[in-house]
């Protein structure tokens, strides 16, 4: 449960009931000098390391925090640091403070009452449904999802998604040139069989059907490969994770995402890959089997 105020820095002063708020945000976990805060705590308060040493400030110093009570007065308040906490998300460092419930409520006056409590759900995909059912029990309360609550966080992780279809689409157009290449070459390399082929009685429509099997066992062969090493490559960095910091630390940080990664892939995602390789390897040996069987029979066999 939080009671929160615009700060005297731009920022959020929020106020917590401490034994709750570590369900959700895992608060405690994340302080890096310090402590947390305590239920016999007055004026205490846990700020990020960012504002900080933004501010020159450190443990057991002094800062006043000022914000606007209900009746529209400005109103101050001195709290003691105890705890300076460490996230992945640098703007929650810099512009958080967190402070006990109580506390503000009395600063702000509004003691006892809480304008907003935060939910973890467990199964993300379930997420709409869970807000629903809320919904319905509680009509007269505001119900909203972190899509709602953070847009631009909802828009990278849409525009990721598009991102990637992209780059499979790039990747794919390379794969088929790759394979287009090689069947072609394929082709130009044995012009002489070919025409010998085609001389002592096989249509086109059997050797068409033959250079797009020879791709078929190809991709067969070389699929399997590919996503045994995909695999294993997945399975193994998704244990000791990939540091990215020399490169997207400050990035990352700005939306809220750890520098060190761990990727994992669901399983029909394989199954999904295997079927478009397959149609772009279909797709890619129409040209060299169509240029199979426009050769000319007696030109192809007079071929050094």
């Amino acid at each position: 449960m939080v009671a929160s105020a615009n700060s005297s820095t731009g920022g959020k002063l929020i106020g917590i009931a401490p034994e709750n708020e570590t369900a959700v945000t895992r608060l405690k976990e994340r302080i890096a000098q310090g402590r947390y805060l305590e239920e016999e705590d007055r004026n205490k308060v846990v700020i990020g390391e960012k504002l900080a040493q933004k501010l020159k400030v450190k443990l057991r110093s002094k800062i006043v925090l000022t914000c606007q009570d209900t009746a529209g007065h400005i109103v101050a308040g001195a709290f003691r640091i105890v705890g300076i906490f460490k996230t992945v998300n640098s703007s929650i460092e810099e512009s958080n403070v967190y402070v006990r419930g109580i506390d503000l409520g009395q600063l702000i006056g509004t003691p006892g009452q809480y304008h907003e409590i935060a939910a973890l759900v467990k199964d993300p995909g379930g997420l709409d449904s869970y807000l629903e059912t809320l919904a319905s029990l509680y009509p007269d309360v505001l119900m909203e999802s972190w899509k709602e609550l953070s847009p631009e966080l909802g828009l990278m992780i849409e525009s990721l998604d598009q991102y990637m279809v992209i780059f499979i689409t790039i990747i794919l157009l390379a794969l088929s040139f790759g394979i287009v290449n090689t069947m072609l070459m394929a082709v130009l390399e044995r012009v002489r069989e070919i025409g010998m082929l085609m001389a002592i009685g096989m249509n086109k429509p059997r050797l068409f059907g033959m250079i797009t099997m020879e791709t078929i066992f190809l991709v067969a062969i070389a699929a399997p490969i590919g996503l045994l090493a995909a695999f294993l490559t997945i399975s193994y960095l998704g244990n000791t994770g990939m540091d990215l910091s020399a490169v997207y630390n400050e990035g990352y940080a700005a939306y809220g995402f750890k520098s060190f990664i761990y990727p994992k892939l669901e399983g029909i995602y394989y199954w999904r890959m295997v079927a478009m390789v397959s149609i772009a390897a279909l797709a890619a040996s129409v040209y060299p089997a169509f240029t199979a069987v426009r050769l000319n029979p007696v030109k192809a066999i007079r071929t050094i």
